[in-house]
């Protein structure tokens, strides 16, 4: 019989040539799992560029055209912290420095790497649960953003991530309904955010909503709400921190010839603190 037209097909022996079979079927399951939704979304973006040479960045961090991109949306699953990394090697080609180390923390997570001329590629990559042998940037990830949620373990210690208040509910001071106390709650309340500049003033913080989700945490603790935020940083420092130990020195490098590169959206409020 014949397939009918306008399947989304992937194919093992395109999608990864490689092979160990498990991550040949891992990462074909996962390109025809997200390629349809990919591929229509790049369809409307050239359809609404009419005219304009779309390129789309991969995981490796190089660029290939939308439309040959569609087909492979599994080797896109790590574009955007790949983008990063490419812009942090070219600003250390203009001002004369080739080792870095890059933080790019967001929303949701926090992901670090090492630069020494290039960013460092693996064959090894995860994504979640899941192993994606395509070639990607070699990268730790941790769950710490400007969104994870502190909390108190069974022996009343305080924890930051991995739960992340995500986009939406978000951060109690978004003022989408979030309660729990979250690290972007914690630099408001300690004035390294301005409620009404946040996005450039598109948004306005809640910082009344802000205190209660920290009130919340701090009764337990027994201390203040603005205690309870330094503590907060404190905390998602220091898993960054280690994060950077962990792709510096833990793998022979001294993080004292490298530059510390800082991008994503909260990098900004926490990169002076991981210098130091």
């Amino acid at each position: 019989s014949v397939l009918p037209s306008g399947l989304f097909v992937s194919l093992s022996s395109q999608v990864l040539p490689e092979i160990r079979e498990y991550e040949r079927g891992m990462a074909t399951w996962l390109n025809a799992w997200i390629g349809p939704r990919v591929a229509g979304y790049l369809r409307r973006l050239g359809a609404g560029l009419p005219g304009a040479a779309v390129s789309v960045m991969q995981s490796s961090g190089d660029t290939v055209s939308a439309a040959q991109a569609a087909g492979h949306a599994v080797r896109m699953l790590l574009s955007g912290p790949a983008g990063g990394l490419v812009a942090a090697r070219q600003v250390g080609e203009v001002t004369g420095r080739g080792r870095l180390l890059t933080f790019d923390m967001g929303g949701t997570s926090t992901d670090v790497a090492l630069i020494d001329g290039e960013p460092r590629l693996t064959g090894e990559g995860r994504i979640g649960r899941f192993p994606v042998a395509v070639p990607m940037v070699d990268m730790h990830t941790i769950g710490a953003g400007g969104g994870s949620i502190a909390w108190l373990d069974v022996g009343g210690m305080l924890q930051v991530g991995p739960q992340s208040a995500g986009a939406a509910p978000g951060p109690a001071c978004y003022g989408g309904g979030g309660q729990e106390p979250t690290v972007t709650d914690a630099n408001l309340l300690l004035g390294r955010l301005q409620s009404d500049a946040f996005l450039g003033g598109e948004m306005v913080l809640d910082a009344v909503a802000a205190r209660a989700a920290l009130d919340r945490l701090a009764g337990p603790m027994g201390v203040s709400a603005v205690r309870a935020a330094q503590d907060i940083v404190a905390v998602a420092n220091e898993h960054m921190a280690q994060a950077l130990r962990g792709i510096s020195i833990k793998r022979g490098e001294d993080p004292r010839d490298h530059v510390l590169v800082s991008f994503g959206g909260a990098g900004g409020l926490h990169v002076c603190a991981l210098a130091e």
